[in-house]
């Protein structure tokens, strides 16, 4: 049986319980996974289970969930271990990739005002910008509910770090400049605020390999990434964490 059948199924097995769509549609996720858990449980243990939940909790994740799934689920160590670093995040330092958007970047100056970026190479600006500094990336778009959602919390966990060695950069991809200028001004979006046009967002995202919105990133203070699926704002207590142990590296 291939991956895609075993998602496919592992997708069926939840679409058909009535009360897992029913937590899925009032978007419960801690509701949703304790229900899928059930059903997966339900099935005979071995491999394809194993890979069943960690399509499940990967869903999750994407949904919105902070969760982290238990290894009593898994019968083999080594699915729940590839898991595990899928929620975690962390990785061994990789260079950001070049990202050679040929322009096309603005930066948020206030006053409801954008000045364009003079660089074909977004890493490297970044990397000389932000040099010494812990950056938390968040990478987004105006019309992405979850993404929005995530600009509250974002406010104080900003707070929690005000004069500290972290940046807050949010990328803002394949979106309306006016939309994206209105949000920033209003104040809804804190942090530093960099907008890319589509042509450069789409080189941006075959370069970073994003699969969706958002996505977070953390790079360590000589701009690489150490971090590919970090605690999302509103997960406060866990995201402090990780910034407080990098913070703590020198």
């Amino acid at each position: 049986m291939f991956p895609y059948h075993i998602s496919a199924y592992m997708g069926q097995v939840i679409r058909c319980d009535s009360a897992a769509m029913e937590y899925a549609r009032e978007e419960n996720a801690p509701l949703l996974i304790q229900r899928g858990v059930e059903l997966l449980l339900g099935l005979p243990e071995g491999l394809y289970r194993d890979v069943m939940f960690y399509k499940f909790f990967a869903q999750m994740q994407q949904f919105g969930s902070t969760g982290e799934p238990l290894s009593d689920y898994f019968g083999n160590k080594e699915v729940y271990n590839e898991v595990k670093k899928l929620f975690i995040g962390e990785t061994d330092p990789v260079k950001l990739p070049e990202i050679n958007t040929g322009g096309g970047i603005l930066f948020y100056t206030g006053a409801a005002k954008a000045d364009g970026i003079q660089t074909d190479d977004f890493r490297n600006f970044l990397a000389d910008k932000y040099k010494g500094k812990i950056v938390y990336l968040d990478i987004w778009a105006t019309w992405c509910g979850p993404c929005r959602a995530e600009m509250g919390p974002a406010q104080e966990i900003h707070a929690l770090y005000k004069g500290k060695e972290v940046a807050f950069v949010n990328v803002c991809m394949k979106s309306g400049e006016e939309k994206w200028l209105e949000l920033v001004f209003s104040g809804e979006v804190g942090g530093e605020n960099y907008f890319l046009d589509e042509d450069a967002s789409d080189i941006a995202m075959s370069a970073l390999q994003l699969d969706g919105f958002p996505t977070y990133l953390i790079l360590n203070r000589s701009g690489e990434i150490v971090n590919n699926n970090p605690p999302r704002p509103s997960a406060i207590s866990q995201l402090s964490g990780v910034l407080d142990k990098l913070l703590k590296e020198e």
